[in-house]
């Protein structure tokens, strides 16, 4: 492993890995953290900024409950996850049978819908919903979308492929047990794909991180099979797909945003009247100049964009987390890599150090550029 300096005042860490091909690769990820001023979307860095998350943390018990944060340690994401852990609140606070909230990231809408309490009736032959209860908030975690867990007496257990801490999925095997006429039904939904059976499986609803083991992720792993055991453990299956590292609803990944640019985002019904008003929250989220300076065995230096590949905002706690990743081949042959951050207020300062220092030769001094900030100096020289 080569040697990792940490140069900004984010926690960082570079580890190796392997691909499906047992190619090897080393990985920077940092976390950014911004306290968030719901009002005026305001974001300004934490003073503290904590730590990475090392391992996954949940609500409650593990297994049992939601992920509020899935661990930062991921070798690499394709794509951008949006994770919202909040509370949706009904127009207004008044009470309701049920309401549509939802967030909008750049040109992409996602819009929930939230029932209140509401049960699976048994008729003679079938079980219906029943009208649903008014209601003025709900904590928008996967325990109340469709899915479940039991076990029974024999210790055997049955759990919903698609969401096994959720509410209100009862598969035959468990209904025949069961000696009641009224049993609890999800209060989440999809608008476009409203629950309708009591064993119904689809994609539960919800912004927050995704199970590791649930249908429509679990199948990006790949097979670990007798083969595989046989040939490849413990190296990953050659059909594993690096989109198994994405944490988010595969509703809530996004292509990963541009350097320098910002994600947009707005966010409806995740907040009370009380609060704010109309009960939106806009804001801008910044794609930092975050970059990793990297020395070659043979003396090279070679800088990096770091990818913002994970936005979590937590509306409970006021705060904006982002995760920034990127990959180093091992065919650079790094020794050192220096992880760098230039604030939005200084970029212009460092370009025209840049342009002044890098363009001669016998200068000592030497200004490392991201690729991002360094295109924008080559444009300047091309139009002036």
């Amino acid at each position: 492993m080569e040697n990792f300096v940490n140069l900004t005042a984010f926690p960082a860490l570079l580890f190796d890995s392997l691909d499906q091909h047992d190619h090897g690769f080393s990985t920077v990820v940092a976390r950014l953290s911004y306290d968030l001023d719901i009002k005026s979307g305001e974001l300004v860095f934490c003073e503290d900024q904590g730590e990475l998350v090392e391992q996954d943390s949940y609500f409650a018990e593990q297994g049992r409950s939601s992920v509020r944060f899935e661990s930062d340690l991921v070798p690499y994401k394709p794509r951008m996850d949006v994770a919202i852990n909040a509370t949706a609140w009904a127009p207004e606070d008044k009470p309701v049978k049920s309401f549509t909230a939802g967030v909008q990231v750049g040109d992409f809408t996602r819009l929930i819908k939230i029932n209140g309490p509401r049960e699976w009736r048994k008729m003679i032959a079938t079980w219906q919903l029943s009208e649903s209860q008014p209601i003025t908030s709900l904590d928008l975690c996967y325990e109340y979308a469709a899915g479940g867990f039991y076990s029974s007496e024999g210790e055997k257990i049955i759990a919903s492929p698609a969401n096994s801490v959720g509410m209100g999925w009862y598969p035959p095997e468990v209904l025949k047990n069961l000696k009641v006429q009224r049993l609890t039904a999800p209060q989440i939904e999809w608008p476009t794909q409203p629950i309708q059976k009591i064993d119904q499986q689809s994609s539960p609803a919800g912004f927050g991180f995704f199970g590791r083991g649930w249908q429509g992720r679990i199948e990006l792993a790949g097979r670990y099979d007798e083969k595989w055991r046989k040939d490849r453990h413990p190296l990953l299956p050659q059909d594993f797909n690096f989109a198994y590292w994405n944490g988010a609803h595969p509703l809530m990944q996004f292509p990963l945003p541009e350097p320098l640019k910002s994600v947009p985002v707005t966010l409806r019904y995740f907040i009370s009247s009380r609060e704010i008003e109309n009960q939106q929250i806009h804001l801008q989220v910044p794609v930092e100049s975050l970059f990793v300076f990297i020395t070659t065995e043979k003396g090279a230096g070679v800088a990096k964009d770091m990818v913002l590949d994970t936005l979590v905002i937590d509306l409970n706690e006021r705060k904006v987390h982002c995760s920034y990743r990127t990959v180093i081949s091992e065919l650079m042959e790094p020794v050192m890599t220096e992880l760098r951050f230039i604030k939005a207020e200084q970029r212009q300062q460092q370009l025209d150090l840049a342009a002044r220092l890098n363009s001669h030769s016998a200068e000592p001094q030497f200004v490392p550029l991201p690729p991002s900030l360094l295109a924008k100096l080559q444009q300047v020289k091309t139009n002036g």
